[in-house]
C-alpha cells in the first residue's frame, strides 16, 4: 500500500479515499500470493480457500436473511476497521 497513490492537497480526502483506492491493488496482490503457495504450500492454499468458502457462504447467508442487519452489522464495521 503505498500513500503516494494519493495526491489529494486535502488530506482528509486522501485519508477518506485510501481505502476504497488502495483496495484492489492489495486484494490483486493478495490473491497472487496465494496463487503462487499453491505450488509451495499445498497445505495453506487449502486452508485458505475453505476459510473463503466459508466467508462466502456466511456472508451470502447473512446477505438473504437481511440486508440491512448485513450492512450495518457485518459490513459496516468491516469497513471502518480497515482504516484502524
Amino acid at each position: 500500500m503505498r500513500t503516494s497513490k494519493l495526491q489529494y492537497r486535502n488530506n482528509l480526502l486522501n485519508l477518506v479515499l485510501f481505502q476504497p483506492t488502495v483496495a484492489m491493488n492489495v486484494l490483486r496482490n493478495d490473491l497472487r500470493y496465494v496463487l503462487l503457495q499453491s505450488h509451495t504450500a499445498p497445505r495453506f492454499y487449502e486452508q485458505c480457500v475453505k476459510e473463503v468458502a466459508v466467508l462466502f457462504t456466511v456472508t451470502g447467508a447473512l446477505l438473504y436473511l437481511s440486508p440491512w442487519k448485513f450492512f450495518i452489522l457485518f459490513y459496516l464495521p468491516h469497513f471502518v476497521a480497515q482504516y484502524g
